[in-house]
């Protein structure tokens, strides 16, 4: 009889640490207020998945409604021989800024000891999702971004449209719409920090509506309307 072993990963400490933190699964009915995000933005190069190389990533943790300003990370990756346009043009990042960040080893360790198993949140959360998936596979192919994921414009259409039948309006829910929206100042916009900071706020808000609508549990947040499938 023939045996087939799965090829050893061969990941470094901290990733192994990172798949047996997100190896524990939450309970269903684990209560809203004791889940842990981490509210994340990147900054790229493009919109182009097949092209695009990380220029920083900004994130911040919230738990219990609350925005933890001390639980936050903020990083620029090292792109030597990258041009202006690719930076500064379109996020404000100097060139030097992006030749002496940190190196793309070394800004995953931190990112992935930061993320843990925390869930994941981001205004249209695929891009960020794939962008950090795909750096991160750069490094290690083997590797793969395991959190649960939430899309804040996902969320406030589900809150906003609990049930009725809304077509959607893409103008109606970009971020700088929601801001306007639930009264928030979009400071800072277009960097990966600030856009992260701004969610965050806009993450909280959109927390506080959820007991109205019946999601009190880990089980009742994840269920998806699919506005964006």
């Amino acid at each position: 009889m023939f045996r087939f072993f799965s090829k050893p990963k061969n990941l470094p400490p901290f990733l192994e640490e990172y798949e047996r933190l997100c190896a524990i699964k939450v309970r269903p009915a684990t209560p809203v207020e004791e889940l842990k995000f981490i509210v994340f933005d990147t900054e790229t190069t493009g919109l182009d998945l097949t092209r695009a190389k990380m220029l920083s990533f900004g994130g911040i943790a919230v738990s219990d409604r609350t925005v933890d300003l001390a639980d936050s990370l903020e990083i620029i990756f090292q792109q030597p021989g990258i041009s202006v346009k690719e930076t500064a043009d379109i996020h404000g990042i100097l060139r030097s800024h992006a030749e002496k960040g940190v190196s793309s080893l070394e800004a995953l360790r931190q990112i992935i000891e930061f993320i843990g198993n925390a869930i994941l949140v981001a205004h249209h959360v695929e891009f960020d999702r794939k962008i950090l998936e795909k750096t991160l596979q750069q490094e290690f192919p083997a590797a793969k971004l395991k959190n649960k994921v939430i899309d804040t414009a996902e969320l406030a259409l589900r809150l906003e449209h609990f049930n009725d039948d809304y077509v959607y309006k893409t103008g109606d829910y970009t971020l700088d719409a929601l801001c306007q929206r639930y009264h928030l100042a979009p400071d800072d916009r277009h960097t990966a920090a600030g856009d992260a900071f701004i969610t965050s706020k806009l993450f909280v808000k959109l927390l506080g509506r959820c007991k109205a609508r019946k999601i009190f549990s880990f089980k009742d947040l994840m269920k998806k309307r699919g506005f964006f499938e």
